[in-house]
């Protein structure tokens, strides 16, 4: 068995290469979109981005945390770790669609309150990775979710490409990253 400080410096060694490549990857895709979409592409997702990513800031609520460092672990608190995480993720999901029609009030454009509900689609596909991460996390496998994290990197940026490329508009952006946090689950 190898010890800690071996597999420490591993799981160093190994999520650097895959920041790496995942940076390589995400910057080869931001110039390609850039000089594909239009700025108001950008701007339809960034305001609704604005919205989704203050609700996924309650997301985890130290559920993670808790598995992570709990001495005893059995399947009764995994599930209920999970189910807790399921229903956070089904109320953000609830909260943004309601809240995705008060877009209105700041831009006048129904886009944005269409990418909002489809983008916090994202709280219920990150609430069913959330056992299995927080396991890799308490075993110290941090080779794997790095290899998850890059495989979403990756996903993403050539989904996003080919989605505008094909005319998909702000909707590439979108769709890339649900398909992409999709991949990430499996």
């Amino acid at each position: 068995m190898t010890s800690l400080k071996q597999l420490t410096f591993n799981n160093i060694i190994f999520n650097a290469a895959a920041k790496i490549i995942s940076v390589v990857f995400l910057g080869v895709a931001s110039i390609i979109l850039a000089r594909t979409l239009l700025p108001s592409d950008y701007g339809i997702v960034g305001f609704a981005m604005i919205f989704v990513n203050f609700l996924s800031q309650f997301n985890d609520l130290g559920f993670s945390s808790a598995v992570v460092q709990r001495k005893e672990l059995d399947d009764r608190a995994l599930y209920t770790g999970f189910t807790f995480r399921l229903g956070l993720g089904v109320f953000l999901y609830l909260v943004a669609l309601a809240g995705s029609g008060a877009s209105m009030w700041f831009i006048d454009n129904e886009a944005v309150a269409d990418v909002i509900k489809v983008s916090a689609l994202s709280f219920l596909i990150s609430s069913i990775s959330f056992v299995p991460t927080a396991l890799l996390k308490r075993e110290l496998s941090y080779k794997k979710i790095s290899i998850a994290n890059m495989s979403y990197s990756m996903t993403n940026s050539l989904l996003a490409i080919v989605l505008a490329l094909t005319g998909f508009k702000y909707w590439s952006i979108v769709l890339a990253n649900l398909c992409a946090g999709i991949v990430m689950v499996v």
